[in-house]
């Protein structure tokens, strides 16, 4: 299991029901006071060990309410006063199929639009894990959807692949596990959509697909 710095601190969302909004107008109209509108369970752990067993035993569905779970992950940690830690990373590793959300070449709205969001999570500290199966890789809605996500300058990584998924996760979170001696560490969030889990083998992500 990697090390993680002490004081680490994991948020964790998965998904619980199907999305409740149509566009991402509406999901990013949603307000502290109606997070529970949103699809998605959050969970926030302080240690690696238990965060990893969590992860490793969520199962989900292919086209999750993605847009709605990235939305809700930015709710909840803004609430956990996130600015204490200087260094944060967001990682969605999904298969971009959101269950209702679609994007278009034309669209220009996305989540650092809004303020609030950008400064929690700024553009550079955003990944976007693409997983989707061989037999995806030419779908139109999933393609909008990280086509979107490059436009407002986050970081796109291809993983289809079993294998690079594993070294695109490990460069990733590198930065984060080297250092023995950083104090404040990223909030590390986990948007899981495409039967993938954290850390899973490449043999077993193959028999789960």
């Amino acid at each position: 299991m990697p090390q993680f710095p002490d004081k680490s601190r994991f948020v964790i969302t998965t998904f619980d029901r199907d999305a409740s909004f149509s566009s991402i107008e509406g999901v990013m109209g949603v307000t502290p006071g109606q997070i529970d509108s949103l699809s998605g369970s959050v969970i926030t752990f302080e240690n690696a060990k238990e965060a990893i067993q969590h992860i490793e035993g969520v199962s989900t569905d292919q086209g999750s309410p993605v847009c709605e779970g990235i939305w809700k992950t930015y709710l909840d940690v803004n609430q956990q006063d996130p600015m204490v830690f200087p260094n944060r990373l967001f990682l969605i590793i999904t298969d971009g199929k959101d269950r209702r959300v679609t994007f278009s070449d034309e669209s220009t709205q996305y989540f650092n639009a809004d303020e609030g969001f950008a400064t929690v999570f700024p553009a550079d500290m955003m990944h976007f894990i693409d997983v989707r199966l061989e037999d995806d890789a030419s779908d139109e809605p999933a393609e909008n959807f990280f086509r979107a996500a490059e436009s407002a300058g986050m970081t796109y990584n291809d993983a289809q692949d079993p294998e690079v998924y594993q070294s695109v996760l490990k460069g990733l979170l590198s930065p984060w596990t080297v250092d023995k001696d950083l104090v404040f560490i990223t909030v590390l969030v986990f948007v899981l959509c495409a039967l993938l889990a954290l850390f899973i083998s490449p043999k077993r992500m193959q028999r789960v697909r």
